[in-house]
């Protein structure tokens, strides 16, 4: 029983520095892409995912409770080493995903046009639009064939910006 909860926490604690790292790397390469397109002028953001930190924060507050209910009750439960591994992944998953919530909901424009993640396009390089599943992002087709995930609300905001830009072609 012992070798099976060391395997079984080992598996847990490379799952867990993946996720770290795979989080770290995309604010790497996001942090790095604004600062290369920095020189285009002065942006602006919009952030649409309010609702998504307030789920995190619940579910952190949950796993927090949850973990500290456990821990401190251990002696009644077989398995509570289990349930507290349980709780500390829910936790880490959870503050993991409010991070990537951060870089995935937010959206920069200029008078150029929007950089969102680690691209950068024009307003005049949009081709047209495909709603996604929940309407939560929008498929933003570019004339050069590339396309881009935006948050839908940001596209909405920024739709007098696009409409305006086409109009002058």
């Amino acid at each position: 029983m012992l070798e099976l909860n060391f395997v079984v926490i080992a598996m847990l604690g490379a799952l867990m520095i993946y996720m770290i790292a795979s989080r770290v790397k995309m604010f790497m390469n996001h942090k790095r892409a604004l600062d290369d397109v920095n020189h285009r002028g002065d942006f602006k953001s919009i952030f649409t995912g309010w609702s998504w930190i307030g789920i995190y924060s619940l579910a952190i507050a949950v796993s927090i409770s949850g973990g500290f209910m456990f821990y401190f009750n251990r002696d009644q439960y077989d398995n509570a080493l289990s349930w507290i591994l349980v709780f500390v992944v829910i936790f880490i998953t959870s503050a993991l995903d409010v991070f990537k919530t951060t870089i995935v909901h937010k959206t920069y424009y200029n008078e150029q046009g929007i950089f969102h993640d680690t691209s950068f396009f024009k307003y005049d390089s949009i081709k047209n639009f495909k709603p996604k599943r929940g309407g939560v992002s929008t498929e933003v087709y570019l004339y050069n064939g590339a396309s881009h995930l935006i948050p839908t609300k940001a596209l909405q905001q920024l739709e007098d910006r696009i409409v305006k830009v086409h109009k002058k072609k």
